[in-house]
């Protein structure tokens, strides 16, 4: 397995730039989700990545080789799509094996993989006797089983049932895991990302926002569009003094200078207290109930409306409540805009 670089990677199409010099190091052996909104140029970046478009400009290097300037079947990458792609005449091992070169290896290394995959004695099944989950378990399963430097997942999960799309979710990070397998992850659900992949890379407008570990992109995004794009944010404005922020929220500790800023409260942070009213005070204007939590419409003493997030039961609509925000927020001024520039 090998890692992937990519070096001032950029692409157009005509007058619309799809890419602008992206940089992006994916160790060996991880995964890393490509997330972003359609049209960001998520795809567009594994199409290149993969031999399908041609780099205007950049390098992408693979197991320490330049790749950019060879074909697409010279690259040892293998494409997961987003629907598995699997040929309807061929049963499952021969679907596996398509790829595999040494015909006394090829019994092995199919069963191999399908165990990886959780799909043992599987090989003499036809795709139309699976269902959509094990189909896209077969795919990831051949393009696994050659052992290529890289696998690209195109939205691997975007066409099945909600209530598969977890459960494949978990068992695809654990059959890569299992085969050291490095990989990318391409796909616009935010819970997707965060859940299976080591790095999560946020795209927008063609560049790349912010890099980081899942937890740390959620509690501290680069600027308010990752904040906004990646879970819900409430955006307070506020005014700082000697390292406090003045909100309507009340009084928060912040890293930044003196001056006016916009603070970022996720809504799980917004706590409520309807048995003592006190300090910052708000009115229940709208409830949203969803089994595992409540979503809490609130309209605050100056007139703004935030949304927190609570566990167990609500206060009752047209109820005042006293709010506080619980745990680290984060602060963003002029200094920290969108990473990007117009197009030329």
């Amino acid at each position: 397995m090998g890692e992937l670089q990519l070096r001032k990677v950029s692409k157009r199409f005509g007058p619309t730039r799809a890419l602008h010099e992206i940089d992006l190091d994916i160790p060996s052996g991880h995964m890393t989700a490509v997330l972003g909104p359609s049209g960001c140029g998520k795809t567009t970046l594994l199409r290149c990545v993969a031999g399908f478009e041609s780099l205007d400009a950049g390098e992408i290097w693979v197991a320490g080789g330049r790749i950019d300037n060879l074909r697409p079947e010279r690259r040892n990458i293998a494409v997961v799509p987003q629907e598995g792609a699997l040929f309807p005449h061929l049963t499952v091992a021969r679907n596996i094996a398509y790829g595999l070169r040494r015909f006394a290896r090829k019994s092995d290394r199919v069963s191999e993989v399908l165990e990886l995959v959780g799909l043992p004695g599987y090989e003499k099944r036809m795709p139309h006797e699976l269902s959509g989950g094990q189909q896209q378990r077969v795919a990831l399963a051949r393009a696994m089983a050659p052992h290529p430097a890289l696998i690209l997942l195109d939205e691997p999960f975007s066409a099945l049932d909600a209530s598969l799309r977890a459960d494949l979710r978990a068992q695809v990070r654990q059959a890569l895991a299992a085969d050291e397998a490095t990989a990318v992850l391409v796909t616009h659900d935010q819970e997707e990302a965060l859940s299976v992949a080591d790095k999560v890379a946020v795209m927008c407008e063609g560049q790349i926002q912010q890099v980081d570990i899942p937890t740390q992109l959620y509690s501290r995004p680069t600027n308010e569009w990752v904040a906004r794009f990646v879970g819900e944010a409430v955006m307070v404005p506020a005014q700082v003094r000697s390292g406090r922020a003045e909100t309507s929220l009340g009084n928060l500790p912040v890293d930044v200078a003196d001056g006016t800023a916009r603070i970022m409260v996720r809504p799980e942070q917004i706590q409520l207290d309807h048995t003592a009213v006190s300090g910052p005070t708000a009115t229940i204007a709208h409830i949203e109930y969803f089994g595992h939590d409540t979503l809490v419409d609130l309209q605050l003493s100056d007139g703004m409306e935030v949304t927190a997030r609570i566990l167990g039961a609500a206060p009752q609509v047209g109820q005042e409540v006293s709010v506080s925000v619980s745990g680290d927020v984060v602060a963003y001024q002029a200094d920290k805009p969108l990473i990007t520039e117009k197009a030329a």
